[in-house]
């Protein structure tokens, strides 16, 4: 690994680009050139994952287009070179651009421990072909030689650093004179130092280093202990070693924990403790994660170097960061804290942003146990894949597929994909936030038209009920026409029959008064039949005395006998004809008040039937309101949905039929 820090994380895709690239695997006697071949691309880029969390993700635009741009691992993923016979570990780039790239002694000896690494892909042992040449025996062999380099770095000196574990095969035991820093002047490609760790009285019988960051202004150096689970703390100036947080649950593996990749159970690798370290850009914090652990971890530097604070004293400045959600191996940090990762279990390379968000940078089934990472002043995210868990002493199988490769990835291409793609994503959000505001507009137009068919409905059926009451009203109004009719005709009968009546009674009255002046005539008769006849009477008194006048006196009482009789008729007459005219005038009245009564009964009736006209012409006005009322209801809703024009003032011009 190097300690080159970038400008920015990359966030894009780079258009799909294989290089050439070859390896010159050199030997202690000769060096053998062949060249890359291009990269096999498996179709399917899904990520493997067993029984493994996946890592978390948001719902964000910017994860979104991470996650969108992940899946291209074909687009976004140059091989720099392939290896056939040796697993890649460290990697590391100068400020010049040179690639260095470290193969430790695991399952098999390596013909190269360090190389370096051309852009054709070729690569030549570095610094020498001697440093590469170590006969696996103990001693003064492996005091100038890398019996197994398993990381490297850069530093701010732009010096090559080189991590020795000093442990082959990783777990057959440390070699005398093997574990050491290996510090290479790049200027010359000379070994400027070379720091030797005392594996007995500064490491444990257990002890594994894994990885490596140097501190060159306070000239200090932080080790992995991977097998003893602590953290190696070495002073340059003073060339000592203390072993900090021994056994400490951060630095410790968790109990039980098992992860496979490929599916393949990497065996005993879970027992493995702090594995991958970096530094913050400010060397204040050391971050670390063991392998056989999914937590990420910090420590202050400054707690680590205080020889007066014991373990439990630095063990309470241990701060826990969260899940990362897979194992990983190297740790990246880029000059804005971002922290990146190589995920072990889910074929990926990870970032973790300063407020602690993960997200996946790139992803692949190609991305077999991606082992370092470094990102290099071009901006190029470099990556070695070692497929570590498919050879001893993690599988018992022969499984791996070779060759192993060196890749890299571009930031600043990435990077401006990133952000052409959560501009895309953000478009596609608003796209769909405007497609489902026009669903719920367009469902709420659906539901006030309906509202409004229901309410047109209900207007509907009340007009037409009151349409049958306005039918029954008007057969009512039609009724009671007929009715004041036939009653105005009866009345005009009965007026006529009381007129009629009156005319009888006075054409009676006339009789009547006609036989009472006769009756008057009559009695004047009689009065002067009377008085005739006394003097009738007188007259035949004196016809007795006058015997002369007797005849004459007998005739006019015979005349006025007559006379009486005539005049008693007279009278009878006149009183019949009274009689008669006074029945007449009763029969004439009580006819006239029957008529007086069933004309104001056909009144009444009149009345009843106008108040029931006056009442259903109400009902009707009522029904005619609220039948409006649906109609601009109705009209409201259909312009809701398809507004029509808006005016200048600020209204909407409402369609009309």
């Amino acid at each position: 690994m190097t300690s080159w820090k970038f400008d920015r994380v990359w966030r894009g895709t780079v258009t799909a680009g294989l290089l050439a690239a070859g390896l010159v695997l050199g030997g202690c006697s000769a060096t053998e050139s062949q060249q890359t071949d291009e990269m096999s691309l498996g179709s399917s880029k899904t990520i493997s994952q067993s029984a493994t969390k996946p890592v978390p993700a948001t719902a964000s635009p910017e994860a979104s287009a991470r996650s969108e741009i992940a899946r291209h691992f074909d687009k976004l993923v140059v091989k720099v070179a392939s290896f056939k016979d040796a697993q890649p570990s460290g990697v590391a780039v100068s400020e010049s651009g040179r690639v260095f790239v470290s193969f430790p002694y695991w399952s098999a000896k390596p013909e190269l421990g360090l190389a370096e690494v051309f852009p054709d892909g070729t690569t030549r042992p570095y610094p020498t072909v001697g440093w590469n040449c170590w006969d696996g025996q103990p001693g003064p062999s492996a005091l100038h030689t890398l019996v197994s380099a398993e990381a490297i770095a850069i530093d701010d000196l732009d010096y090559l650093w080189v991590l020795d574990s000093g442990n082959p095969q990783a777990g057959d035991g440390i070699v005398t004179a093997g574990p050491k820093l290996v510090r290479i002047d790049l200027t010359d490609n000379s070994i400027a130092q070379v720091f030797y760790l005392d594996h007995k009285r500064q490491l444990g019988p257990t002890s594994f280093l894994s990885d490596f960051r140097v501190d060159i202004e306070k000239r200090v150096a932080y080790l992995a202990d991977a097998g003893s689970g602590a953290i190696v703390v070495y002073d340059l100036s003073r060339r000592w070693a203390a072993s900090r947080l021994v056994g400490d649950p951060s630095t410790a593996p968790v109990p039980g924990t098992e992860f496979t990749a490929d599916a393949t159970r990497a065996a005993g690798a879970g027992r493995l403790g702090v594995w991958g370290l970096e530094l913050s850009n400010d060397r204040e914090w050391l971050y670390y994660q063991p392998l056989g652990s999914r937590e990420l971890y910090r420590v202050p530097t400054a707690a680590l170097l205080n020889t007066e604070l014991g373990d439990q004293e630095v063990k309470l400045q241990v701060e826990t960061l969260g899940n990362l959600g897979t194992a990983v191996d190297g740790l990246w940090f880029d000059t804005d804290e971002r922290l990146y990762a190589a995920g072990l279990e889910n074929h990926a390379i990870i970032v973790r942003e300063p407020h602690g968000q993960v997200e996946t940078v790139v992803a692949g089934p190609e991305l077999r146990w991606p082992d370092s990472l470094t990102i290099a002043a071009d901006g190029y995210l470099y990556f070695t894949t070692s497929m570590r868990h498919l050879s001893s002493p993690y599988s018992t199988q022969a499984t791996r597929h070779e060759p192993y490769a060196l890749m890299r990835v571009s930031v600043e291409k990435v990077q401006q994909a990133v952000k052409a793609a959560i501009r895309a994503e953000e478009a596609r959000e608003r796209a769909a936030e405007a497609r489902a505001s026009a669903e719920r507009k367009r469902r709420e137009a659906e539901l006030a038209r309906r509202a409004a068919d229901t309410q047109r409905q209900v207007a509907e059926q009340a007009a037409r009920k009151v349409e049958v009451q306005a039918e029954a009203v008007y057969e009512a109004h039609a009724l009671r026409s007929q009715a004041s009719q036939s009653v105005a005709t009866v009345a005009r009968h009965e007026r006529r029959a009381a007129e009629q009546a009156r005319f009888k009674v006075r054409e009676a009255e006339l009789r009547a008064t006609s036989a009472r002046e006769a009756t008057d005539v009559a009695e004047r008769l009689m009065r002067l039949a009377r008085a005739r006849a006394e003097e009738a009477l007188v007259l035949r008194d004196r016809a007795l005395a006058a015997q002369v006048d007797v005849e004459l006196a007998e005739a006019e009482v015979r005349a006025a006998q007559v006379a009486l009789k005539e005049a008693e008729l007279v009278f009878q007459e006149s009183e019949r004809q009274l009689g008669l005219a006074e029945r007449a005038l009763a029969a004439t009245g009580l006819q006239a008040l029957q008529t007086w009564a069933a004309a104001k009964k056909a009144d009444q009736t009149a009345d009843a039937v106008n108040e029931d006209l006056y009442s259903a012409q109400a009902a009707a006005e009522v029904a005619r309101r609220i039948a409006e009322q649906a109609t601009q209801q109705a009209v409201a809703a259909e312009f809701a949905e398809t507004p029509g024009v808006i005016q200048q003032t600020g209204t909407a011009s409402v369609p009309t039929d």
